[in-house]
């Protein structure tokens, strides 16, 4: 980790994706130019930006550096004054010695602009630097990684209600952290192990309510757990099995709810379901709307 920016304070947003060009490099790692002097590139890994819609379905492109590729979902910041992602900053100079490779990765954040409607109308300014750096491991572990080469050792993370800390996963060990941004510099500490062999504990949620974390243990049959935020009272919410696993949780936004997805292998369907913060009281929301081969997949709960 290093001192982050404070934070101060993200609307909805989408992602796209476009081609990244990957450079070719000879034997002593030098970049191939062609006839006109320019890198020989190769197509094939996708690039993602993060976006904006207003509520008339209007997009802005919020992400404009070619050097930093995106490799998480975005997240709000506190009260939608900012938007944080996961990424790593590729040297993209030709005539560097480290061309090519990954320079750093971690957590970034921008803060929003909003015109007179309410509408998101871009960032501030784009990020130099990570809010907080995460160290760089063999990005085959990162399920979202596209290159073969390094990345931050982060998939997910989840704000407190305050803006000042943040839980994220570290996959390589599979282990929970969370960073305190009061700290001088950024503290961090683990709120919980889980099985290396498995990296089993993703997609943190912190609850609205600030008293605890929502997660997902993926293993083969899937499970939901919930834990206070200082390691206390591991509970198991939503237990899945193989014929139909659970993933992919969502606090509601009072967090006396919990939303969740439910695959079903024989059905080759997905569905979307509603309980309470416990577990209970469980309500189907796509039982009538799905069928064999179709699956339902929510992106969160506002």
């Amino acid at each position: 980790f290093q001192p982050p920016r404070p934070p101060t304070t993200t609307p909805r947003q989408g992602r796209r994706q476009r081609q990244m060009c990957i450079r070719d490099r000879d034997e002593d790692g030098n970049p191939i130019l062609d006839e006109s002097g320019d890198p020989v590139v190769k197509y094939g890994a996708h690039r993602k930006e993060i976006l904006a819609a207003s509520e008339d379905g209007q997009l802005v492109q919020l992400t404009t550096q070619p050097d930093l590729e995106i490799l998480a979902a975005p997240v709000w910041g506190l009260d939608d004054g900012y938007v944080s992602w996961v990424a790593r900053r590729w040297d993209d100079n030709p005539a560097s010695a480290t061309f090519g490779t990954v320079l750093e990765g971690g957590l970034y954040t921008a803060e929003l602009e909003y015109d007179g409607d309410g509408n998101v109308t871009g960032l501030e300014q784009q990020p130099g630097a990570p809010l907080v750096s995460i160290a760089l491991v063999p990005s085959d572990v990162m399920r979202s990684s596209s290159q073969p080469t390094l990345a931050p050792d982060i998939n997910d993370h989840s704000w407190s209600p305050d803006g000042t800390e943040f839980v994220f996963d570290v996959h390589s060990a599979a282990e929970l952290w969370i960073c305190d941004l009061l700290s001088p510099p950024a503290e961090a500490f683990c709120l919980l192990h889980g099985d290396p062999a498995a990296k089993d504990l993703i997609r943190a949620r912190w609850s609205p309510v600030g008293d605890k974390i929502l997660f997902e243990s993926a293993s083969w049959s899937g499970a939901l757990l919930t834990v206070n935020v200082d390691g206390t009272d591991l509970d198991t919410i939503v237990a899945g099995s193989s014929r139909r696993p659970v993933f992919l949780p969502f606090w509601s936004p009072t967090g006396s709810h919990v939303l969740y997805h439910v695959g079903d292998y024989r059905a080759l369907e997905t569905n979307i379901v509603r309980a309470d913060a416990d577990g209970g009281s469980r309500t189907n929301l796509t039982r009538d709307i799905s069928s064999d081969g179709q699956s339902q997949v929510a992106i969160g709960w506002r």
